[in-house]
């Protein structure tokens, strides 16, 4: 082709069009919701795109008729206004032309953060040969990244995907400032590090790391006043919008200032104050969803640490392989720090990322213990005790113990509330908004699921984030949008794989596979339930793994090969009765069920679906007893229905 296409959409949305030949560039002329389609479709040209995806993305309100009708039109002004064969747009696909990738500042920003030295990656479009790359410095492509970040993405667009893409990359600009900002302050150089954290505090004005870095460069360079003043507009902001004080460790700071104290000039730390600042480091890096960069902070901290610095670095290295799905290897870490530990909230939180491991591996019962040690082990931090709540409702919620669950995690979320943290209310709320979601519950989920997501934004939570959107696709399930149901858990999907949260990447595959499958699509289920199937295997999650067998399984038998369908399903109930996860336990009688009679042995299908009827009468679950006695009915129309009282 004799031209390319330039798109910038980071503060603006600008589209132009080059002539590679001579450089001069002239603006595309398109209406802008047909720009807002160009940019989605320049920003994903890698992957060809469904029309039916497309139109429940930007018509998500219009019938299947109307939103075709303005995806034809929007297409065809768009093929007039681009160069021939710009989008290769067939019957049911439409994508980019790879062949005349664009160019687009969005992507040219991600690049420039993904890349590691000493090339610096060729979507920069730097004039950088080969010979010359390797005097490009890690901070050079970081400065190169955030000059190219000019403001939000599209800023006039107000649809629910760029809506998330927007604070996707917000979050990673804002990440990639504190890094520069952390760098400047470690280097000494402390304007530069001064207008970082400004600039921080500009886009989130309750940053209280951005507050204290401010503080910190007032102090280094003399100007207490300035510091004192950075401190009283951040108090008077957090008691007039959210009703509560600055942290310890900000207040604390600010008394150091008042009483005239030196800057401190660097020394030699002692152990408790480094091991101190390194946990720090890696809970920041936990909480950005930069699980590989704290891993390998962590093994190296290991490597070198002793008695209870050592305890904390092997807890961090099993935290950041739980994130990474990696069980047996976060278990075997996790088993080397307990006998290390100095304290009791030491111990309760090790014990604590133990019992998620146990739990990921199946194994409920050792899972249990830990948790029952951690909150007996003594007087334990709030946060670390909200941690322990959460995690235990959550695990007795899959066990079908709802009312122990329910109570539990209403404990967890009222202790929450009143602690200026907002990441422990975010595991809270949205643990107790995923039990309520299995009752039925839909209105009360879905507010513990909202104030679940606004917490975790605010504390730049990324793979929370992830996993609440994941949740908003379940209850937008429940309600029959699975249009919307599917874009949740590809947007779900999407930040878990970017931020490397590999089991968060498989539970919404798996559930992309689930609503393939009940939107009769087996084609594409059957491809995302194997991959779902095979990874949960390799990453040793039992509980994953049997519900990956049930649906594909259940996606074979409505394909004809019923023995297939019926031994997987079986080999899934089976797994599933093996480590005692409940809710899979029921999904499994109800596919068996269906297999059983779909092969017309009736009598053994109804006796399948009493069987989870009973077992969900006894667990509580309303949802999947729903399901079941609606199955029932099916199977056998002419006998009593149901075996419960209907929800």
């Amino acid at each position: 082709m004799a031209e390319r296409v330039f798109l910038y959409l980071l503060g603006q949305a600008r589209a132009v069009r080059q002539r590679l030949e001579s450089g001069e560039q002239t603006p595309l002329r398109v209406q802008a919701w047909h720009l807002h389609l160009l940019a989605y479709l320049a920003l994903n040209w890698r992957r060809p795109h469904r029309r039916e995806e497309l139109q429940a993305c930007f018509w998500p309100d219009a019938s299947p008729a109307a939103a075709a009708n303005n995806l034809r039109q929007a297409l065809w002004h768009l093929r007039h206004a681009l160069a021939p064969d710009t989008l290769l747009i067939e019957r049911d696909l439409v994508q980019w032309n790879p062949a005349a990738a664009p160019w687009v500042d969005a992507l040219a920003f991600e690049a420039a953060l993904d890349a590691s030295a000493p090339s610096p990656s060729s979507e920069l479009g730097l004039s950088v040969t080969k010979g010359q790359a390797s005097s490009t410095s890690p901070e050079t492509v970081l400065e190169a990244a955030i000059d190219l970040y000019g403001g939000p993405l599209l800023p006039a667009c107000y649809d629910e995907w760029a809506q998330l893409e927007r604070e996707r990359l917000q979050l990673r600009y804002l990440a990639a400032l504190e890094t520069r900002c952390r760098c400047r302050y470690e280097a000494r150089q402390w304007e530069g590090a001064l207008a970082d954290a400004a600039a921080l505090l500009a886009a989130d004005s309750f940053n209280e790391t951005a507050a204290r870095l401010a503080m910190a460069c007032h102090w280094a360079l003399g100007q207490r006043e300035a510091a004192r003043r950075v401190y009283d507009a951040l108090r008077s902001r957090l008691r007039s919008e959210l009703q509560t004080e600055p942290l310890a460790e900000t207040t604390t700071l600010h008394q150091r200032i008042l009483r005239g104290e030196a800057y401190p000039q660097p020394s030699g730390s002692d152990l408790d104050a480094a091991a101190l600042a390194r946990a720090t480091r890696l809970a920041l890096l936990e909480t950005l969803g930069a699980f590989h960069q704290g891993l390998e902070q962590a093994t190296s901290w290991a490597a070198q640490a002793t008695g209870a610095a050592l305890a904390e670095a092997l807890r961090w290295q099993g935290c950041f392989r739980l994130r990474l799905g990696r069980m047996i290897e976060a278990r075997t870490a996790l088993a080397a720090a307990l006998p290390l530990a100095s304290s009791s909230d030491q111990q309760a939180m090790i014990l604590a990322d133990l019992a998620t491991a146990e739990t990921g591996l199946g194994d409920y019962a050792a899972a249990g213990a830990h948790y029952d040690r951690a909150l007996r082990a003594g007087p334990i931090h709030p946060a670390a005790r909200v941690r322990l709540l959460s995690s235990l409702g959550g695990l007795l919620g899959r066990q079908g113990r709802v009312a122990e669950a329910r109570r539990t995690l209403a404990e967890a979320v009222g202790l929450a509330r009143t602690l200026t943290d907002p990441a422990p209310l975010a595991a809270a709320s949205g643990n107790l908004a995923i039990l309520l979601i299995g009752q039925r519950e839909t209105a009360a989920a879905e507010e513990f699921l909202q104030e679940a997501l606004t917490a975790a934004r605010r504390a730049d939570a990324h793979w929370l984030t992830a996993h609440l959107t994941g949740h908003l696709g379940v209850l937008a399930q429940d309600s029959g949008d699975l249009a919307a149901t599917s874009r949740h858990y590809q947007n779900a999907r999407g930040l878990a794989e970017a931020i490397g949260d590999r089991r968060g990447a498989l539970l919404w595959t798996l559930n992309l596979g689930i609503v393939c499958y009940e939107q009769g699509r087996c084609a594409e289920a059957l491809p995302l339930l194997i991959e779902g199937r095979d990874a949960a295997a390799s990453q040793g999650s039992k509980s994953l793994e049997a519900g990956a067998r049930i649906f594909l399984g259940a996606c074979q038998v409505r394909q004809g090969a019923g023995a297939d369908g019926l031994a997987s399903i079986e080999a899934g109930l089976a797994l599933a009765q093996s480590v005692g996860d409940t809710e899979r336990i029921l999904m499994g009688y109800l596919h068996h069920g269906r297999a059983l009679a779909a092969a017309g042995r009736r009598e053994q299908a109804v006796a399948a679906l009493q069987s989870g009827l009973r077992l969900a009468e006894t667990s509580g679950m309303e949802r999947l007893s729903a399901y079941l006695q609606a199955e029932l009915g099916e199977v056998r129309p002419t006998s009593p229905v149901s075996l419960l009282t209907p929800p």
